[in-house]
């Protein structure tokens, strides 16, 4: 069931007066101005039943700036993502930033120190990330400051040319797409977790 703006607001201040988890979200789905309520079960109340729908709900003019901002999320609260990321921060948020956003959409630091480049590519499925997609990237990565790449798109299409240049990279760039997320139910909580190996290389 898709809601309405004014009706996932209801709900979603009904329910963070109930407890932590969606207290947890507020920055992303209001404070922002960003109309986007996670695909979760949350007490009961479906938001959204598939991983689908909930990208389909996105604002076509602003899907990308929320699309980088569920990765955040995601890496932040995802089982597997959570244990290795230590701090996350979308670029314009990054104290590190050596400029606007010229193609990297977030950085986050490794619990082992490594500081990791991120690009988020919210894509139809229909849709294969080409060369040219990846240009700038992979250019604004190549820094002695980032150590790894990360590409998480809502596709499972990549044009042959861009898992070429993808694979003669010197640094490591590793993808997580669409098929790599679905959606499960795990304690009234729609979660977004992978089910292939974490982090694959080109």
């Amino acid at each position: 069931m898709l809601l309405s703006k004014g009706k996932s607001l209801k709900i979603f201040r009904a329910l963070r007066a109930r407890g932590p988890f969606l207290a947890h979200f507020s920055w992303f789905s209001f404070a922002r101005g960003v109309e986007c309520v996670f695909s979760i079960l949350v007490f009961g109340v479906e938001l959204f039943s598939k991983f689908s729908q909930f990208l389909n709900s996105f604002d076509p003019e602003t899907k990308g700036k929320q699309f980088e901002v569920f990765v955040k999320w995601f890496l932040k609260n995802d089982p597997e993502w959570s244990t290795q990321v230590d701090q996350i921060w979308l670029w314009d948020e990054y104290p590190e930033r050596w400029g606007p956003d010229c193609g990297i959409d977030l950085v986050f630091k490794h619990k082992n120190s490594e500081v990791w480049a991120v690009q988020a590519k919210c894509y139809s499925q229909e849709n294969s990330i080409t060369k040219s997609d990846l240009d700038t990237f992979l250019s604004e990565s190549n820094r002695s400051t980032i150590n790894k790449r990360l590409l998480v798109a809502s596709t499972d299409l990549i044009g042959t040319n861009a898992k070429r240049t993808c694979e003669s990279q010197e640094k490591d760039v590793f993808q997580f797409l669409y098929s790599d997320l679905t959606p499960v139910r795990h304690d009234k909580v729609y979660y977004v977790i992978y089910t292939k190996d974490k982090r694959k290389r080109y």
